[in-house]
């Protein structure tokens, strides 16, 4: 059934992006954005994409990238209310066949067929043959996976590496991440490298210069530093620094000296400001094993729909057959 289109889904914190995938060329069509908050539960959402599309598009085959875990049948997102069950998606639409992947190992599925266009370098190196690639990126959360080079392919590790705890690197981070704890149960590296986490880090700011918050929203406050704002400013110098560091912290646990795949809808937004921050400082910063580090490429994936790729192609893959149902097995 290799060939046989497949409906796909990249279902984020914020936003919901539908397309079908043809298999034999890699290409999607029929794209769409929906806004999760837009919708009461996964049905309504999936049934408004599907009745936009064309009246010949069956959907016999489906593909989910989803924000969280997917190792259960019941499957709840990390940064909304979104959740649904895969024995019930297989029943209600009668599918033949229903592959669940974590989003950001779709991410990472589509690191190879990615074209070159949609890249841009952050930083050259130079790329080790047989070693493993970081893909990861903020977005409504932090999302986190590896490829390791195998004698097929590429394998997706399958992580929640967003939610390992946020380590400071200097005083003022040592600063930040007391007032952290005093606002969230759990400092994770997604409670700053997140949407959620630049509201964070402004609110923080402005309290440290005892000034009144002008803006509320991550969107407001990328906005505001593009602008020139100066708290909102180093709010986002602030979360280029720590991502530098989660970055060289990621190379390091995961050994991904072949190269960084860095993508989330924050980036592209804010890439103005980066050579402002001590970003390609940090990423490159870590005692004796600087060298080791610093010689690893990083490029910013462009692509908005690279999820969507990678749904598809994690449907077709042999190395997801433990993530395909169907009604056999469901």
């Amino acid at each position: 059934m290799t060939n046989t289109s497949v409906i796909v889904g990249d279902i984020g914190g914020t936003n919901a992006r539908f397309a079908v995938f043809a298999p034999q060329t890699g290409t999607l069509s029929s794209i769409r954005i929906l806004q999760c908050a837009d919708y009461v539960d996964f049905l309504t959402m999936l049934d408004a994409y599907l009745a936009g599309c064309d009246d010949n598009i069956k959907m016999h085959r489906l593909s989910l990238a989803v924000a969280g875990p997917v190792d259960d049948d019941h499957i709840s997102l990390s940064n909304n209310d979104i959740s649904f069950s895969k024995r019930c998606l297989i029943s209600q639409y009668q599918l033949t066949e229903l592959t669940v992947v974590n989003d950001f190992t779709a991410q990472a599925m589509a690191v190879p067929y990615l074209d070159p266009a949609h890249l841009k370098t952050l930083r050259s190196g130079i790329a080790y043959d047989n070693t493993p690639i970081l893909v990861l990126g903020p977005g409504t959360g932090m999302g986190f996976s590896t490829l390791v080079p195998t004698a097929t392919g590429w394998r997706p590790l399958e992580t929640e590496g967003g939610n390992i705890g946020l380590s400071p690197q200097s005083a003022d981070e040592d600063l930040l991440v007391s007032w952290l704890r005093n606002h969230t149960d759990y400092v994770a590296s997604e409670t700053v490298l997140s949407g959620r986490g630049i509201e964070y880090l402004y609110a923080y700011w402005a309290e440290q210069n005892a000034e009144d918050p002008r803006f509320t929203t991550a969107a407001e406050i990328g906005d505001a530093a593009l602008a020139g704002d100066h708290l909102a400013e180093k709010a986002i110098c602030q979360f280029f620094d720590i991502l530098g560091s989660y970055i060289a912290d990621g190379i390091l646990a995961t050994g991904s000296r072949h190269a960084v795949y860095l993508s989330g809808g924050i980036v592209p937004k804010l890439l103005k400001l980066l050579p402002k921050s001590q970003f390609l400082a940090r990423v490159g910063i870590r005692g004796i094993y600087s060298d080791y580090i610093n010689s690893v490429p990083i490029y910013l994936v462009m692509d908005p729909y690279a999820g969507l790729s990678g749904a598809g192609y994690s449907a077709i893959s042999q190395e997801f057959s433990h993530r395909t149902i169907t009604p056999e097995t469901a």
